[in-house]
Parts: C-alpha cells; sequence; structure tokens
C-alpha cells in the first residue's frame, strides 16, 4: 500500500478512509480519522484544480491580450502551472466525478470572467463563449 501512497495520494486516501470506516470499532474515533484521510485527497484535488484555473486563465490572456507587454510573463507563468499541474495530477483523478472536459468547461466560464474583472482593457478578440479546451488539451499543454 506504501507504493499507492507514493504512486496516487488521492486513490490511497480515498482507500484508506473506506477500510477505516469499515473497521469502526473500539474507542477511536473513526469516523473522523476517515475524514482527515479523505482531506489529504481532497487537498491534493483542489490544488490540481488551482493549477487548472490558472492554466485557462493565462490562456485566456494569451488569446485575449496578445499584444499586452505582460505575454512573455504569462508564457513563462503558463509552462509553470503546467508543470505544477503534472505533479498534483494522479491517475485516480482523470475521469468523473474528479477532472473531465465538463469539469474544464465550467472552470473556463469562470476564467473568463476573471480575466474580464482583472484587465484594465477590453480583449483584443472577444473570448470564446465555449470552452476551446479539452482535459487533453490542458494535460497535454496543448
Amino acid at each position: 500500500m506504501a507504493g499507492l501512497y507514493d504512486e496516487d495520494i488521492v486513490l490511497w486516501s480515498e482507500r484508506q478512509a473506506d477500510a477505516l470506516r469499515r473497521r469502526a470499532a473500539n474507542e477511536i474515533d473513526w469516523e473522523n480519522v476517515a475524514e482527515e484521510i479523505e482531506a489529504v485527497g481532497r487537498s491534493e484535488i483542489n490544488a490540481t484544480l488551482s493549477q487548472i484555473d490558472n492554466i485557462l486563465r493565462h490562456r485566456l490572456y494569451l488569446l485575449g491580450w496578445p499584444n499586452s507587454p505582460s505575454v512573455r510573463k504569462w508564457q513563462v507563468e503558463l509552462r509553470e502551472f503546467h508543470r505544477q499541474l503534472r505533479r498534483y495530477l494522479t491517475p485516480s483523478m482523470k475521469g468523473e466525478p474528479k477532472f473531465s472536459d465538463a469539469t474544464v468547461a465550467q472552470a473556463c466560464g469562470a476564467a473568463v470572467d476573471y480575466c474580464l474583472v482583472h484587465m484594465d482593457t477590453e480583449p483584443a478578440s472577444p473570448l470564446p463563449e465555449v470552452c476551446p479546451w479539452s482535459l487533453s488539451d490542458i494535460l497535454s499543454g496543448v
């Protein structure tokens, strides 16, 4: 089981929490112990989603403001966000209910709103109404 801990902490945390719940006995507060273990996995999921949010925002910045003096900075940050995404993403996170094309589409809508609020000027071209990227695109760095 230690190998799974190192390879996919989210799947490990889900399995450990389930195992603890099935064993519920004695004076140990197994339910809260299980909750805390699941929180480890949720933390990793939130860190992964944060990187997806950052990637989408920076892709939108580059689409909407291609002549901004910040373009080079956004490109460098985008590479770092992809590196962080590869660091956090585990095999069990791919697919429903954790991360899917629907997750990316929902995050993209929020990212459009974020970009429009945080930029001082209107975009040079309209930002997409429908997310142009899939989860596969995000993961591959396309």
